[in-house]
């Protein structure tokens, strides 16, 4: 049977482990704080850095966007946009592994970025531009007069 002083040791050595893990989970958090992530597409005349949350911290164009057209441009920065999140998941589990180490709470972390900002891109956007409906005429006062009227 456990002795007081047996039961005392095993509280401190819990407190220990508990007070140095927490220690290690701020420092993981503040290192995921400063973390951003920078892509480029369209031969780098697009380039997009996002910060941990995943919110575009800077976006630069280059001249040659100019020549694009604009749906292209918004195609490729969106796409670019998409891959620098997605890098967040993987510069945090770097983050995570080399501050906390393997465990079920870092995994936690890492999965909810993997969750929010997958690897895959979706489907392209229709290159087909949506049409709005045609408005419908409503007679003017004349016209409306005119139905009236025999011929």
């Amino acid at each position: 049977m456990d002795t007081p002083e047996d039961v005392d040791r095993l509280v401190g050595e819990w407190s220990t482990r508990v007070t140095e893990r927490a220690r290690r989970f701020q420092i993981a958090q503040e290192s995921v704080a400063t973390l951003s992530v920078t892509e480029s597409a369209a031969n780098g005349a697009i380039r997009v850095t996002v910060g941990p949350s995943g919110i575009p911290t800077d976006i630069w164009l280059s001249d040659d966007t100019g020549r694009m057209r604009p749906a292209e441009v918004a195609r490729q920065l969106m796409a670019c946009m998409r891959r620098a999140q997605a890098g967040l998941a993987d510069r945090v589990g770097a983050v995570m592994a080399e501050t906390v180490g393997d465990s079920a709470d870092a995994a936690a972390v890492v999965d909810a970025y993997h969750q929010r900002f997958p690897q895959d891109d979706p489907a392209p956007p229709s290159e087909a531009p949506t049409r709005l409906p045609q408005p419908v005429r409503t007679p003017a006062r004349e016209d409306e007069e005119e139905w009236d009227t025999p011929w």
